[in-house]
This record gives structure tokens, sequence and C-alpha cells, in this order.
């Protein structure tokens, strides 16, 4: 049996959010991204980036499709409940016909019981640039687009989508590393990333929003852990911050005040995700930052300038 130590993993993302997703899949990845493929060995849980499909882990791999079914049977491979899915590369000219077909010979491969609708385990077949393999399938998360409308909501909060990428760059995928989010509005940043298991802080100076954050947190089943004050009062170190600039455009701030949000963040935390309307490249380099990767993420006339600092 090969070590599973290899992963394949699907990637898709809307048009519009292209430079987004490369510049996660740099940051999880070390990868500049040129088709919806990887071969890697990085293992990533998908359920931190919205634009991983799924990750297939790697058990046979094989030149011709026959040895990766000779493998399968010569293991005695069993499993409860399963379903076998065919992970199709992007360019791949193959019939929905012959994906089926090949689906049915790894599934009578397998010892065990077949589920289509509620599969215990998933296995995944792939042709990937003419070589063959076989794993186990991880899909990535799917319930995430139900908490777009939440009790709370408002016109320039953050989308779920752009909120889970953040968080995804804030922690490059560890579930160890202890995040805060110290302008944290009605709570998008707080919900996503309690959904994926990571100790995260929040904190809002406006009473009324903070009150509105934590009914957002009630609603999904969480605890209200919003805190209502000011981040120039945290004390507590994270490893990495992500702030959604308060910007002219939405709010009385001024640059000044920008910049000592900034600053304060340098004083709180190691690496700092920040999202603003506006490029202030010059500003987090005065802050003592150091930027490791940027990207603008157009929606209509509004442009978001996306850093990330260390």
């Amino acid at each position: 049996m090969k070590e599973k130590t290899e992963f394949i993993y699907t990637i898709n993302y809307p048009r519009e959010e292209k430079n987004l997703c490369l510049m996660e899949m740099r940051a999880l990845f070390n990868i500049d991204l040129n088709e919806k493929t990887i071969l890697s060995n990085v293992k990533i849980d998908p359920v931190f980036s919205p634009f991983i499909k799924s990750r297939l882990e790697i058990l046979y791999s094989a030149d011709n499709f026959e040895d990766i079914l000779k493998a399968i049977i010569s293991s005695e491979m069993e499993s409860i409940d399963y379903k076998v899915e065919y992970i199709k590369e992007e360019d791949e000219n193959i019939s929905y016909e012959e994906r089926l077909d090949k689906i049915k010979q790894v599934g009578l491969s397998i010892l065990g019981t077949f589920s289509m609708k509620n599969p215990k385990n998933i296995f995944g077949v792939s042709n990937y640039k003419g070589k063959w393999y076989f794993g186990i399938c991880v899909k990535g998360d799917t319930v995430w687009p139900d908490r777009i409308k939440k009790p709370y909501s408002y016109s320039n909060s953050l989308e779920v989508r752009l909120a889970r990428t953040l968080i995804s760059l804030a922690v490059e995928a560890d579930r160890t590393k202890k995040l805060v989010d110290p302008c944290c509005g009605v709570g998008t940043v707080i919900i996503e990333a309690l959904s994926m298991g990571l100790d995260v802080t929040g904190y809002e100076i406006n009473r009324s929003i903070a009150k509105n954050a934590n009914t957002n947190l009630g609603y999904y089943g969480y605890d209200k852990i919003v805190v209502n004050d000011d981040m120039h009062n945290i004390e507590e170190k994270f490893d990495s911050a992500i702030l959604d600039i308060p910007y002219g455009l939405f709010s009385h701030i001024t640059k000044d005040e920008q910049f000592g949000l900034i600053k304060k963040i340098r004083q709180i935390s190691k690496r700092l995700i920040m999202v603003s309307f506006e490029d202030l490249e010059e500003m987090i380099i005065k802050s003592n930052f150091k930027i490791l990767d940027s990207c603008i993420l157009s929606k209509g006339s509004f442009q978001r300038y996306i850093y990330i600092c260390s």
C-alpha cells in the first residue's frame, strides 16, 4: 500500500474571485496555481477553503486502470456504506458513460455494502496527467452557503465566501492558532471560524452591532462570545488577526484612526489579514508590518484590497 502522503485537490472559483483563490493557494500550498487540480503532499482539510471541492487521499497509483483494480482486490479492501466517485480533471476528455463504468468497476472491487444516498465513506478514482489514482475522498464544506442570510446583516458586511477565505489565509489551515477579529461587525468571521473549529475572539465597539453579532451567533447555535469593547483595550496576544478596516465611505474614521488600528494589531498579533476599500500599503508598512502577498477583489464598482501581513 502506498503511504498516505500525497493528495489530489480539485479547485473551483467564480471568475471574479480568481485572484483571491490564487492567493489562497499560494498561502496554503506555496504554488502558483495554473490549473484547477493540485497534486501535493500538503494535507489541508477542505473545510478551510471555499474553493476546494474535494481532496483525494491517495492509496494507490498506477500507469493504467487495471492495475488500480488489482491493487484494490489484492488488498481485500472492505468498507460499510460506501460510494465511489470519479474525480474528473478540468479538461479531461471522458464521457459520463466511461466515468460511470470506472466507478462501477472500482465499486465491485471493494468488499462491503454500497450506499449512494448516505455513504459513511467516499472513495475516489481519478486520471491525472495520464496516471491513475485511487483513494479516500473528502468533500469541501457545502453548508456555509446556507449562512449567507443571517438575522442581522449590513450592505458592507463581508461576504461569507470572503470571510472563509480570510480565515484560511489567517490560520493557514492550522486549528491550533488563536484568531481575533477586532472589528467584527455582525460576526460573519466569528461564525465561520467557529464552524471550522477554531479558537476565535471577536470585538465590536458599537453596542448595538455587538448585540446583533451575538444574536447571529446564537441563531446558529454558538455561544455569544462577541465582546462589546474598543479594540485598543485588547491586551491578549494572538497568532493572527483579521481586520476589515473601517472606511470613510461607510464610517467617519480618519486616516490617523485607521493607522492607529493597524498599529494596535501589530502589538497583539503576529499575522494580519487586512481588507480595505483603498490601497493602504504605505500605511501597513509604516506600522512595521511586512506585506507577504496581496490581491484586488473587484465586485461591481467596488474594489477590495486584501493583504497578508507579518
